[in-house]
């Protein structure tokens, strides 16, 4: 096996853990002393109306 194949390959790697680093740090959420984050549910949820009103299902 030559060198080119073995830097296309490590080069893939780089790229990948590169990405997984980047979209674990856009997850991270930084509270300050005396705080407490609270985190609730996962997606917003709406409904569509039978009029074509969107509204909000759950808190907030």
């Amino acid at each position: 096996m030559t060198i080119v194949p073995k830097l296309i390959i490590a080069g893939v790697v780089l790229v990948v853990l590169i990405l997984i680093a980047f979209v674990l740090s856009k997850q991270y959420r930084k509270v300050g002393p005396n705080e407490v984050l609270i985190v609730s549910g996962g997606r917003k949820r709406s409904v569509t109306g039978p009029d074509g009103v969107k509204r909000k299902i759950g808190y907030r």
